[in-house]
């Protein structure tokens, strides 16, 4: 079975639809814009497989108040500064 897939510019958004070969309506949608319409169609017509997601890596749990990021870079400055000069 072979599919024809159409998009048209409606207004502002776009929509596509899916014809088979006789001519026929099979399905349609409305997107935002018009690759979105075509891939959003094939997905929903089952043609395409959806991609799988990213993996993202899991955030680190500082052990401690001191391996935290804020309560190192508040201390940059006084680790970093110059020692008190002494008083007679």
């Amino acid at each position: 079975m072979d599919i024809k897939i159409v998009v048209k510019k409606k207004l502002s958004v776009y929509e596509a639809r899916a014809f088979d070969t006789d001519g026929k309506l099979i399905d349609s949608l409305v997107a935002l814009s018009e690759s979105n319409a075509r891939r959003l169609l094939k997905e929903k017509l089952g043609l395409v497989k959806k991609s799988k997601p990213k993996k993202s890596k899991p955030k680190k749990v500082p052990s401690s108040l001191l391996d935290s990021g804020s309560v190192l870079t508040g201390l940059r400055g006084v680790t970093s500064s110059k020692p008190w000069r002494k008083t007679k």
